[in-house]
């Protein structure tokens, strides 16, 4: 019995357009599952041994690569299989069985990996002008990088040696004001380090450290060391103060309203923003939890209810509660100034992989980009090695 013909995608002409064209660059922009990988695969094959009169490419002229290991390994899984596919269906003594054979054999020795692997083995060709070390490692996790410079910054900054640490490089002379910085942190009450919660983790400054580090390729702007808005503070302080001056005790809602505008009176006209920030965090942390309605907290009381609604519930996506209105100058503040820490965090996880004598997998990244960038001699030599590039994932 014939078996069925198979039905080709409605796309079928743009498939096999993107696997013949070898005179312009090709974008395939699709969803997942719709075969993008195996129109890369099948591209590639067709460079390796043309199925009509075209030359054909040696793989060693060729770069597959993708992002992850277990990307890569079933990349070139798939690779070899589709070669050994079509070299069953060759006929004996042709062209190209010969093209397909060649390319089966080199296919462990040619670039099919992952980006990071393919910027290893550029670097490592010119080592010198990408400022490496010949025998430079990579650290196959780079956790234990980031811990070990966090707990440097945390050492310097609470026996005041910050400056020592930075000694000699670009941002030493910002090591008094991260100091300070660090140390208002944890007085306002920011965590050091990172708690796991069974709903929802507190992030501490040891995720901020590893932000940074991790995202040092698109760093945050440098500001200017930021001032208190006092004015935004004290405007908030006052309409808070308005609307709960008319509210009775009596419930345990009502009564948080009360004393808060109590505790933000006190504070209104503090010179010391750390203060101001270390009582309104604790003050806001002993507001009603769980449950919240306005018979059980608010004993009935629809003024009452009005006023933490006010605080806690947006009228309109664009307007910010008055809680928020309340912490955005501290918060605004002091997240400014933890940004300032950027380049300092930077310098000190350079300094503790030169003392491990280690890259990361982001290094690889960025030496790679800046030599290309800056060095033609050494962009021409790798262009004369590589003639196509095949990118799974060209997003990632």
């Amino acid at each position: 019995m014939a078996q069925p013909k198979r039905k080709e995608p409605p796309d079928q002409d743009q498939r096999a357009a993107a696997i013949g064209e070898r005179a312009r660059n090709v974008l395939v922009d699709a969803g997942a599952g719709t075969g993008k990988t195996t129109i890369l695969v099948d591209r590639l094959v067709e460079l390796l041994a043309p199925g009509g009169h075209g030359r054909a490419m040696p793989i060693s002229r060729i770069a597959a690569i993708t992002f992850t290991r277990k990307a890569a390994g079933e990349l070139r899984l798939r690779i070899r299989e589709r070669l050994l596919g079509e070299l069953s269906k060759v006929t004996p003594g042709a062209d190209r069985e010969a093209q397909l054979r060649e390319a089966v054999a080199d296919l462990d020795t040619a670039y099919v990996g992952t980006i990071h692997s393919f910027a290893d083995r550029l670097l490592r060709l010119r080592p010198v002008e990408a400022e490496l070390s010949p025998s430079y490692e990579i650290a196959e996790d780079d956790q234990a990088l980031i811990r070990e410079t966090f707990d440097v910054l945390l050492q310097a900054v609470q026996s005041g040696t910050l400056g020592a640490e930075l000694e000699g490089n670009d941002v030493a002379g910002r090591a008094g004001e991260a100091t300070q910085t660090v140390l208002d942190a944890l007085d306002a009450g920011l965590l050091p380090e990172t708690r796991e919660r069974e709903w929802r983790d507190e992030y501490g400054l040891d995720a901020l450290a590893e932000g940074f580090i991790r995202f040092r390729d698109i760093p945050p702007p440098d500001l200017a060391p930021p001032a208190f808005d006092a004015g935004s503070f004290r405007a908030a302080v006052d309409e808070f103060v308005v609307l709960a001056k008319p509210l009775q005790k009596g419930s345990p809602g009502s009564d948080w309203l009360l004393q808060t505008a109590v505790v933000l009176g006190q504070l209104r006209d503090l010179p010391d923003p750390i203060e101001i920030f270390r009582e309104v965090r604790q003050q806001l942390d002993r507001a009603p939890r769980n449950s919240i309605t306005r018979r059980d907290t608010f004993g009935g009381d629809n003024n009452a209810w009005t006023v933490w609604k006010g605080c806690n519930e947006k009228a309109q996506h664009w307007q910010r509660t008055l809680k928020q209105e309340l912490c955005a100058p501290l918060e605004r503040w002091m997240a400014t100034r933890l940004a300032r820490l950027s380049p300092v965090v930077i310098a000190l996880y350079e300094k503790v992989k030169a003392r491990h004598r280690q890259l990361d997998q982001l290094d690889l990244l960025l030496k790679l980009r800046n030599l290309l960038a800056t060095d033609k001699q050494a962009r021409a030599e790798y262009q004369k090695r590589i003639d196509h590039d095949f990118d799974d994932g060209f997003q990632d």
